[in-house]
């Protein structure tokens, strides 16, 4: 990223640069940030310098890590999660959402009481939504009157079994 004067410079958040890596579908798998220096940054408001992604067989996000600037596991994103795991049905639909902390076990969402979302569908649409803890007890479960979180786009099989990672660099 460039100033004004076409000198470097950082963004909001202290970025200068973002290198992501796609696979063959051209999803997104890695999405690095650097400083001035070409040194690792931390995001500030997402909590992480590294976000990887892994996709189901049907290319539907199927996990999200975040890593801070020595490549480990921090709570970071949206959720707080060092560590997002997502389940898609047959129809798309994400019928699961679990938390993982740095040390890979079962971690509370960001503002809630639960580590794990899972949602029952009907016609596409969501009916019912439970609710579990870190040790998988149930904490609540309720109608569910509004739209699940959708998690990427899914791609073709074909794109998958091509297989293949390909680094672009782009500016914030």
């Amino acid at each position: 990223m460039l100033g004004v004067d076409d000198e470097p410079v950082l963004n909001h958040e202290g970025v200068h640069r973002v290198v992501l890596q796609h696979n063959a579908c051209y999803q997104t798998t890695e999405w690095a940030l650097y400083g001035l220096d070409g040194e690792p940054v931390f995001h500030l408001s997402r909590r992480a310098h590294l976000w990887q992604y892994d996709f189901d067989d049907r290319g539907h996000v199927a996990e999200t890590r975040y890593l801070d600037t020595k490549r480990q596991p921090t709570s970071g994103g949206d959720y707080g999660c060092a560590t997002e795991r997502y389940v898609h049905d047959d129809d798309g639909d994400l019928t699961d959402m679990a938390c993982l902390g740095p040390d890979g076990t079962a971690a509370i969402f960001k503002g809630s009481r639960f580590a794990k979302v899972s949602w029952q569908h009907r016609d596409g649409l969501p009916i019912e939504q439970t609710n579990r803890g870190v040790s998988d007890e149930l904490v609540e479960v309720m109608a569910s009157r509004r739209a699940v979180p959708r998690v990427g786009r899914p791609c073709l099989g074909a794109c998958f079994e091509s297989g293949g990672s390909t680094p672009t660099e782009s500016r914030p």
